[in-house]
């Protein structure tokens, strides 16, 4: 049976706080717990868990676009390569320290958002699949056309890292401890940026934006700008991918073409269909299935004792991309068919099995003369206080 509570209530806010607390609690304990072997070495762990948080920005970014405004975009991988590059140019060329290029991370991407957020005010559908798609295509060839600034197809990389300050815990002559420093940098700055993308959603600015890619003529009857939304929903989204792409150097001090070609366009979707659209919070799960899913189908590639006989086979005729190709198809199948809704439809579910929160508007209130008409279930019999319903 079902726990109830009464919104509003003090059990009600507890329990909140208390999910809360849980929440931070693990993201904060999980660059100190020891995983198996198969997730690698402390070092690769904690690059992967770094990984994951730059995804998950990109990942809700992504969303803005294609789950609360309704457009589609294949060239989000552009906007992230763009963060990453303007980081190390201004960084290993310019002296700029990381965190005074995160705002041009942001605000480049933000203006590339918002032309090629342009054409969507005329096409829409696969018509501006094909736009986004070009705009994934096009950018590993600007990337290898000016190597001048960008190292072309040999990358180009930072000289030195995001060390921690002498004021901090962390040891620099530790191999490992720089790089718990990096998570909980990465950390804060996704925790703002998911912060201010579940502000923008629940506004006025987020209602309207869920309006237009319902109904865009009602949306445009009742006083809503669509292009001007759609335009800079577009700037938005490439700006969280931008600052995605900042996180990636951070995390490992290298940016090339082959980082930011169409194939991560392909991997952000598959991530969001997997953790939810139209959800803040689907981002994360999303991100830690596409990295560390990923990063178990290579290392069971490479590991005999673990890798079926089917496995190697397919490895041997196609490499390591062939067997996350067919892997993240099929469970990209699976997610189809068994969570459409992904994995954050999936908890909500189970929740509401677990626990069901039953409404109580302020409204109720002063239509009863200051008295609750909705109140706590009774402790024993599990069921609402009739004397208290009783006018």
């Amino acid at each position: 049976m079902a726990m109830t509570l009464v919104q509003g209530t003090a059990r009600h806010r507890g329990y909140r706080v208390g999910s809360w607390v849980f929440a931070t609690s693990a993201l904060i304990a999980l660059p100190f717990v020891k995983l198996p072997e198969l997730f690698g070495n402390p070092t690769g762990q904690m690059l992967n868990w770094n990984k994951v948080l730059a995804y998950s920005v990109a990942i809700l970014g992504l969303n803005l676009v294609i789950g609360y405004s309704g457009q589609i975009s294949l060239g989000h991988s552009a906007f992230v390569g763009l963060g990453a590059y303007a980081t190390v140019i201004a960084v290993e060329d310019h002296h700029w320290s990381f965190f005074l290029a995160l705002p041009l991370a942001f605000a480049l991407p933000f203006l590339l958002g918002c032309i090629v957020g342009l054409p969507a005010l005329r096409i829409k559908g696969l018509y501006l699949v094909v736009v986004t798609f070009a705009l994934a295509i096009t950018f590993p060839t600007v990337i290898i056309r000016y190597s001048s600034l960008t190292g072309g197809s040999n990358g180009k990389n930072v000289a030195g890292t995001l060390e921690p300050p002498s004021w901090t815990p962390f040891d620099p002559q530790e191999r490992i401890d720089p790089h718990r420093y990096r998570y909980f940098v990465l950390l804060a700055v996704a925790a703002v940026m998911f912060i201010l993308a579940r502000n923008m959603v629940n506004s006025r600015a987020g209602r309207a934006l869920v309006a237009q890619r319902d109904n865009p003529i009602a949306a445009s009857i009742s006083g809503i700008s669509v292009p001007m939304n759609k335009v800079m929903v577009f700037g938005l989204s490439a700006g969280f991918c931008g600052v995605a792409g900042w996180m990636l150097i951070v995390n490992l001090p290298f940016a090339s073409d082959v980082s930011f070609s169409v194939a991560l366009s392909i991997t952000l979707i598959i991530g969001l269909v997997m953790g939810g659209g139209a959800t803040v919070s689907g981002a994360i799960p999303g991100a830690v299935l596409v990295v560390i899913v990923n990063y178990l189908l290579e290392n069971l590639t490479d590991t005999e004792k673990l890798g079926p006989v089917s496995m190697k086979w397919l490895a041997t005729r196609q490499g390591k991309g062939g067997i996350v190709a067919v892997s993240f198809g099929l469970l990209l199948l699976l997610f189809v068919f068994v969570l459409p809704g992904g994995v954050i439809d999936g908890l909500r579910r189970f929740r509401a099995r677990v626990v069901r929160v039953v409404p109580n508007p302020s409204w109720l209130e002063e239509a009863s003369g200051g008295r609750s008409l909705v109140t706590e279930p009774d402790k024993t019999l599990g069921e609402p206080d009739e004397a208290a319903l009783a006018p």
